[in-house]
């Protein structure tokens, strides 16, 4: 799915994103925060703020809920 859809859809059950080309090291949870989307890294339990798209992730529909 495109990334606008899988938010609205993590929005409606407070759900992470993930793109299927990416390693299952981490997710991004999609908040209407000061903190913007947070990704949490699985591996190094760890969570950064305010995590930017790229050009390729906003055209991308490999956007899967997790």
């Amino acid at each position: 799915m495109d990334i606008s859809s899988a938010i609205r859809d993590a929005t409606k059950d407070d759900s992470c994103i993930y793109r299927e080309k990416w390693v299952n090291d981490y997710s991004i949870l999609p908040t209407n925060t000061e903190s913007g989307m947070i990704v949490i890294l699985h591996e190094e339990n760890e969570i950064l703020e305010n995590w930017q798209p790229n050009a390729e992730d906003l055209i991308a529909t490999d956007w899967k809920l997790r």
